[in-house]
């Protein structure tokens, strides 16, 4: 874990999420149930419904001879 704090871009999301906790006024990150003072930053998650096993890909017939000699 802490090789991994120097990537870049993981380096340059802590350095922004440390200066908008100083900006808010709180230098500690925030605990279970003190509730947050800034909005949630997160990926590019598109909100959507549960499909269910219907849209799940289906099996398909299999194009080679079964076998038989006709």
């Amino acid at each position: 874990m802490t090789l991994r704090n120097r990537e870049p871009g993981i380096a340059a999301h802590t350095k922004l999420v440390l200066a908008a906790r100083v900006a808010a006024g709180t230098d500690e990150e925030q605990g279970p149930g003190r509730g947050a003072t800034a909005p949630v930053r997160v990926g590019a998650a598109v909100p959507g419904v549960h499909l269910g096993t219907a849209a799940q890909p289906k099996r398909r017939k299999s194009s080679r001879p079964s076998g038989r000699a006709s």
